[in-house]
């Protein structure tokens, strides 16, 4: 009997100690108090003296158990040390560690070292899983599958790691942040807005929101917000919006703002087999066409985004392609403009093209 109390005493202070574990953050410290009351939240009292002695278990053991102390003052602060080798749970299998080894290879240049510091202990692992069976055939798939972007390759940009950390706080708590951004002109500005929705564009990453006091939606690209701190003031998101529907309207992908109906016509039998296997959208149709001399060919109708991506496209296939037509649907420039702006030149954030830039003057948001 006294074995068995023995046994369900271990296992419970093993619990414990793996509710503390979890309790601890990567990118932040964390008191004694605030584990002990978050512990207290989950239904886990415990005298202070008690969670002092599994701390002390935690800093003596840092080969089992990566955590760093800050003793310098009080109160202590603990995190975990992201550099460190021990403890990892669960254990990952062969199918989790692939996965994990193919998101590292195709996210190394997609995202900020910052984004990519709290996912690097789980890559360590499945790199370490997947060299110490090198022989195994989930191991050989690194060597058959590769990612190739049909894009120019650049460097991600860099972003504060604590600007990401209170802009996806806001994000998910829906709080108001107050945001320092420097502009492509280098001019700063200071507001709160309303954080709605991250979208990555190639390597960077930009912040839709909204500025206090308008009811319009802008993109900010995240290495430009220069500080970022989180309000307790909560918001409703507003019914109407949507993130689809605003990184079709907004200029994304090099958008131009507008919605076009593209027609081609083509001789070319490998084009329209590849459009036949991989149609830019549900609205494209595909009609036979006989030329004046017999020859066959087709006609491409398709509703879509104008974009420098889709000249490009074009470009590229001027010599299978025997003529084009754009005609304008619907001019979508107008969502991404401010009450007070009058120009017709629609909004942008992103390098290369030109683009107007959000500047604050006199307490009022204006295109330059």
């Amino acid at each position: 009997m006294s074995a068995e109390v023995n046994a369900r005493s271990s296992l419970n202070e093993a619990f414990v100690m793996i509710r503390i574990l979890e309790l601890i953050p990567q990118h932040r410290w964390i008191t004694m108090t605030q584990i002990r009351n978050q512990l207290a939240a989950n239904g886990i009292p415990l005298q202070r003296r008690t969670l002092e002695r599994y701390m002390k278990t935690i800093r003596e053991n840092p080969q089992l158990f990566p955590v760093k102390a800050n003793m310098d003052s009080r109160p202590y602060g603990f995190q975990w040390d992201t550099a460190g080798r021990g403890l990892h749970f669960p254990v990952l299998g062969p199918q989790e560690t692939l996965l994990l080894r193919l998101a590292d290879e195709y996210l190394h240049y997609l995202l900020p070292s910052s984004v990519l510091s709290g996912l690097r202990p789980l890559f360590r692992d499945a790199r370490k899983s997947t060299e110490a069976q090198a022989s195994s055939r989930a191991s050989s798939w690194l060597r058959k599958v590769k990612v190739v972007s049909p894009a120019l390759s650049f460097l991600p940009p860099q972003i504060s790691q604590q600007v990401f950390d209170a802009v996806t706080e806001a994000l998910l708590e829906d709080r108001m942040i107050s945001i320092r951004y420097r502009n492509a002109r280098d001019r700063v500005l200071e507001a709160n807005v309303k954080p709605l929705g991250l979208v990555q564009q190639d390597v960077r990453t930009y912040l839709v929101c909204q500025f206090e006091k308008f009811s319009d939606y802008r993109h900010l690209a995240m290495h430009r917000i220069e500080a970022a701190t989180v309000s307790c003031v909560e918001f409703e998101r507003p019914e109407n919006f949507d993130l689809e529907d605003y990184t079709a309207n907004a200029p994304f992908n090099y958008s131009q703002g507008r919605t076009v109906k593209l027609e081609l016509l083509t001789d070319d039998p490998t084009l329209i087999k590849n459009l036949s296997e991989t149609p830019f959208n549900t609205t494209q149709t595909i009609a036979e066409k006989p030329l004046e001399d017999g020859t066959l060919a087709w006609t491409v109708t398709v509703m879509l985004e104008d974009s420098l991506l889709l000249d490009g496209w074009l470009a590229m296939r001027r010599n299978s392609i025997l003529s084009t037509t754009k005609t304008l649907v619907r001019d979508n420039r107008e969502k991404a403009k401010t009450p007070e702006d009058k120009s017709d030149a629609p909004v942008r954030e992103y390098a290369g093209v030109p683009h107007t830039e959000l500047l604050v003057e006199n307490h009022k948001i204006v295109e330059k």
